[in-house]
C-alpha cells in the first residue's frame, strides 16, 4: 500500500495536531474496506452470508417416548446433529474470518508504528493479542485504541501545548506595524488558527473571544 496512503505513526507521544493528521489520512484509508466494518460494530462485506445465525433452540434430539418409531427417531436425530455441527462450523468460519480481517489490519498498524513508536507497538500487542491464536492480534482494537487517545496528554503534549501557548503571548504581544500589507496579517491569523490553537491546553480561545483577538491583531 502507498505510503502516503497509510503514513508511519508520528512518535511515541504524538502532539494533539500530529494524531489528528494521522488518523485523518489513515480513518480516510479505511474506507470501504473490511475492518472499517469491524471497526463500526457491522459485519465485513465478505461475511455476510456467515453472520446469519440459526436458531437451533427447539431443534432437539427425540427420545423413544417422543417417537416410538425407530427409523423416524434415527432420522430426525441425525438431522439435528447434522444441523448443530452446521451452525457449530459456521460460527467457526465467521470468527476465522473476522479473524484474517482483523490480524491483517494488524500487520498494517505495525509497519506504521515499528520504526517511530515501537514502545507503543509493543503495549498495544500485548493489549490486543488474540487468545488461543500464537502471532495473531486484533488490528480493530489496536486501532480504536489508537483514536482514544484523542484528548489524552502525555508528557510531549504538555510540553508542546506550553510551546504553542508561548507562542500566542508573542503573536498577542507583537502588534503588526502601520502600512503593512494584508497577507502580513492573514499570517498572522493562520499561525494563531491553523498552527498554535489546535495545541492548547490552559488558553482558551472561542468564538467571540477569537474573534476580539484577531481584531486585536489588525495593524494600529
Amino acid at each position: 500500500m502507498a505510503e502516503e496512503q497509510w503514513p508511519e505513526f508520528p512518535c511515541e507521544d504524538p502532539t494533539a495536531t500530529e494524531l489528528a493528521d494521522w488518523l485523518r489520512v489513515w480513518d480516510a484509508s479505511l474506507k470501504g474496506l473490511e475492518v472499517e466494518a469491524v471497526l463500526r460494530g457491522a459485519t465485513p462485506p465478505s461475511l455476510i452470508s456467515l453472520s446469519r445465525a440459526t436458531d437451533l433452540t427447539d431443534f432437539t434430539e427425540l427420545t423413544a417416548v417422543d417417537e416410538p418409531d425407530a427409523a423416524k427417531r434415527l432420522r430426525h436425530n441425525a438431522s439435528v446433529k447434522r444441523a448443530h455441527r452446521d451452525e457449530a462450523n459456521r460460527v467457526e468460519a465467521y470468527a476465522a474470518g473476522v479473524l484474517r480481517v482483523t490480524n491483517g489490519f494488524a500487520g498494517q498498524l505495525e509497519r506504521a508504528l515499528r520504526r517511530t513508536a515501537p514502545a507503543r507497538l509493543r503495549r498495544l500487542r500485548a493489549s490486543h493479542a488474540v487468545a488461543g491464536v500464537p502471532g495473531a492480534y486484533d488490528g480493530a482494537a489496536m486501532m480504536l485504541a489508537l483514536r482514544a487517545l484523542v484528548g489524552v496528554r502525555g508528557p510531549t503534549q504538555r510540553q508542546s501545548s506550553a510551546w504553542h501557548e508561548r507562542q500566542w503571548e508573542r503573536l498577542r504581544d507583537t502588534r503588526l506595524p502601520d502600512g503593512c500589507v494584508a497577507d502580513d496579517y492573514a499570517a498572522k491569523c493562520h499561525e494563531l488558527i491553523e498552527v498554535h490553537l489546535p495545541n492548547f491546553s490552559r488558553v482558551r480561545l472561542e468564538k467571540s473571544t477569537l474573534t476580539d483577538v484577531l481584531i486585536d491583531f489588525l495593524p494600529e
